[in-house]
């Protein structure tokens, strides 16, 4: 078969034109049938041609021309010249300006990324000083302790949550996105900084002293948690601000983009052709940062988004060293201070200030890109979301062995996390009395998670490569059992290991606070890289019913009740034994058979994730082994023959 070029008046060619034959597509079934491009042919194999995008051979000369509206199916050639002429006049092939560009990125692309580059870190900047600052404050407090902890979470945070997320529903309503947006966030910033400068420094004048001490006389030690919250209401009111403050960054996730996903091989293409492979979770709920992700969510393209997506994630754990050095330097702030001066106070009007200025910064940057970026076009079209009960979603969860071993990996991570965590802050007093001394650990505390998480996501990777999803979702406990086992036995045993602390300038309390540091820091790095990633790939290989519906059962059962369930357990720990020490074996034995049923359930999940994995690529070999049907070609006399040349 031969193909001649056709100019249909366009252009005048030779009256002779040279011809060359079209090489013929192997059959490779109905997907080639109807697209002519075959990833798989390689220029050498077509003896000197090469297929353009459109599927003719590329001739000396010649390069392809788009049809034109109308035209059915026809491809004309278009002579080089014109090509060049297109080109000296600094326009593409077809007519169209090329984008400028700065080093290997288009600027428009810039114009989105950099602002929501710096709203990204200006918020995790915040986040991580307010999350700092509010342990500190009802911590060290006089008169509170780590019991307040539990109690505030359970009987202050949550009902002020939801009613904040009822508020927050109704104003989505009624206010345009941008309204919605300042009117929610600048209460936040005033807030933060009237604490800093007026509530905190006048805060012995307005709690109750006097009515709690008198309470604590009637009602015993075991009530000294809820009757802090009494105590010092103002810091529990700033406790539950900066709990809000992650609320309102999670809610925003409703409006836009929910990302609670695993990106797990992205290439980001950067100057001198070198390609950067990064594998990145994003666990929205701990990095707090949905505002940023929905607002990119509306102004990036999906391309952009698989390019710069990671780079954000990675970007988070930078803000959170940054935030880190920022808590340490204000804490340190009392050693150049006079005796009498409050340094604690100092310190605080400093960091409020930062995040008012930040929160000032995110308004401005988030007003600049909704004045300044265009919208790309997008598909008005959404999917429905199957909403479920919570007796619905029990029902659903005890039918299934998968989604229930799913489940309870969920619920075991977050009542392990809250009962290790609470005991740790609880040493992190003894040994760090002062509010400065407790706020500059912190700070190195949040470094150290930054930089550890930063690290694990890169090798994530090739844990997932080498060793597979079993291993990956077994890491996260086995280092919440290993160094549990090390906080608790330091707490237990800590009289017998003095002797050979003590060669090492450590005293048992003070081994607790590292080690119980450790577990908090790898513990975390572990989940937002290993646990989460795990969590969303094991609903791959299930049916769309199946993983629809088991994602909502796990959203509205087994997510509050990991959260709540550790701070449950420990009130209950605390009124019957009456005190949070006094309850330390008890919640050390808790938390190993919380963490061996999470093992079994990960191995259980292993085996049926791999089973259903091998299952799914067993029905892709079929489908690669369907019969194939030829590719019908068209000879010169017009009729079809077969890609071997039989008639």
């Amino acid at each position: 078969m031969q193909g001649v070029l056709q100019s249909k008046g366009l252009l005048s060619l030779p009256s002779n034109p040279r011809t060359r034959a079209f090489a013929p597509q192997p059959s490779q079934g109905l997907r080639y049938r109807f697209n002519p491009i075959n990833p798989l042919l390689k220029p050498g194999l077509l003896n000197g041609s090469s297929l353009s995008l459109n599927g003719f051979s590329k001739f000396q000369g010649f390069v392809a021309k788009s049809q034109l509206v109308g035209q059915k199916n026809r491809n004309y050639p278009l002579c080089r010249a014109e090509a060049a002429a297109a080109a000296a006049d600094g326009q593409s092939l077809y007519g169209e300006k090329e984008s400028p560009k700065f080093m290997g990125i288009e600027v428009e692309t810039l114009k989105k990324i950099i602002p929501l580059g710096m709203m990204f870190f200006c918020i995790l900047f915040n986040y991580t000083i307010l999350r700092d600052t509010k342990d500190v404050l009802v911590v060290t407090a006089e008169g509170s302790s780590a019991e307040i902890i539990p109690f505030l979470k359970t009987w202050v945070n949550l009902p002020m949550a939801i009613g904040f997320m009822l508020l927050y529903t109704k104003l989505a309503n009624v206010l345009s996105k941008q309204a919605l947006f300042y009117t929610v966030i600048l209460p936040f910033i005033g807030f933060f900084g009237a604490f800093g400068f007026v509530l905190y420094p006048l805060s012995q004048y307005f709690h109750p002293t006097a009515l709690a001490d008198k309470l604590l006389n009637i009602l015993g030690p075991r009530f000294l948690g809820p009757l802090a919250i009494l105590r010092i209401w103002s810091f529990c009111l700033f406790y539950v601000m900066a709990e809000l403050w992650g609320v309102w960054l999670s809610l925003s996730c409703s409006g836009g983009l929910l990302i609670r996903v695993f990106v797990y091989v992205i290439a980001f293409v950067v100057p001198f052709s070198t390609v950067i492979v990064i594998p990145v979770s994003f666990p929205i709920r701990e990095l707090e940062t949905c505002r940023a992700f929905v607002l990119m969510s509306r102004i990036t393209t999906v391309d952009e988004a698989k390019k710069f997506y990671p780079l954000f994630g990675l970007g988070a754990n930078v803000a959170l060293v940054f935030s880190g050095r920022t808590v340490k330097y204000f804490s340190q702030m009392r050693q150049n201070l006079g005796p009498g001066v409050d340094g604690w106070a100092i310190s605080l009007k400093g960091m409020m200030s930062i995040v008012v200025l930040m929160g000032l910064a995110i308004c401005f940057l988030y007003w600049w890109v909704n004045n300044n970026v265009a919208l790309p076009t997008r598909s008005q079209k959404k999917k429905a979301k199957p909403k479920m009960g919570t007796m619905e979603s029990l029902k659903f969860l005890v039918s299934s062995r998968y989604i229930r071993d799913l489940a309870t990996l969920v619920v075991a991570y977050g009542i392990s996390i809250n009962l290790v965590e609470v005991t740790w802050k609880s040493k992190l007093k003894a040994q760090f009395p002062t509010p400065n001394e407790y706020s500059s650990f912190m700070g190195d505390f949040s470094t150290a998670t930054g930089v550890a998480t930063f690290t694990m996501m890169l090798l994530s990777q090739w844990i997932f490569n080498k060793y597979g999803w079993g291993t990956a979702a077994k890491i996260t406990p086995t280092v919440l059992l290993l160094t549990g086992v090390g906080f608790f036995s330091l707490i237990l045993f800590g009289d017998p290991l003095a002797p050979g602390l003590a060669k090492f300038g450590m005293t048992p309390l003070l081994a607790a606070v590292y080690v119980g540091a450790m577990q908090n820091i790898f513990s975390k790095s572990a989940k937002y890289s290993l646990f989460d990633p795990c969590k969303e790939m094991a609903y791959i290989p299930l049916d769309e019913d199946t993983k629809v519906k088991g994602k909502a059962a796990i959203d509205v059962v087994c997510n509050p009740l990991g959260k709540s369930g550790g701070a449950l357990i420990q009130q209950f720990m605390i009124l019957t034994f009456g005190s949070l020490a006094n309850s330390t074996p008890y919640l050390g034995g808790i938390l190993l058979v919380i963490v061996l049923a999470w093992l079994g359930a990960a191995k259980s999940l292993d085996g049926q994730f791999t089973a259903l994995r091998q299952e799914e690529e067993l029905e892709k070999e079929m489908e690669r082994a369907t019969v194939k049907i030829p590719l019908c070609l068209q000879n010169e006399t017009g009729n079809g023959t077969l890609a071997d040349g039989r008639p």
